[in-house]
């Protein structure tokens, strides 16, 4: 009877870790009973082209950039999925306000920080080589392997 209510109490167990907990690695047993473990999968990547204001607070304006930058992510068709890696490409002034100067503006974006379906990059602005202001994007990989 002990050992009966171990077996049932280990499965309720194992059932509530598997339904409160979100699944990105998949496993069924193989032909031999061993574990076969499955990852995601398809994978893709894609490249987005952004426009975004940057505030720039020494100069009390905004000024417009505009850029590149390219994901990697993975999915499983209606089950999970994950950013593996991003690069930001490309990013320029498009903009200046008329009340400010319009030579010496350089841009840059790179890849801030990913966590799971959502990716971050940030825009920087300098002028002259003095940094001036930053903005941030981000973007999200559904499980469907969409991203927005």
């Amino acid at each position: 009877m002990v050992r009966k209510l171990r077996n049932v109490m280990a499965v309720m167990l194992a059932a509530t870790a598997v339904v409160a907990s979100p699944v990105n690695v998949f496993a069924m047993s193989g032909p031999d009973n061993s574990i076969v473990t499955y990852n995601y999968s398809q994978e893709s990547s894609c490249a987005k082209t952004f426009h975004v204001l940057v505030s720039v607070p020494g100069y009390n304006t905004s000024v417009s950039v505009g850029g590149t930058v390219s994901m990697s992510y993975r999915w499983d068709e209606g089950y999970a999925s994950e950013f593996v890696s991003g690069t930001g490409y490309q990013a320029s002034v498009t903009h200046i306000p008329d009340k400010i100067a319009k030579d010496g503006w350089t841009a840059k974006v790179y890849h801030l920080r990913t966590a799971g379906n959502t990716i971050v990059f940030k825009i920087e602005v300098s002028r002259n080589g003095e940094f001036a202001g930053s903005a941030e994007i981000s973007y999200h990989v559904d499980e469907y392997g969409q991203v927005s």
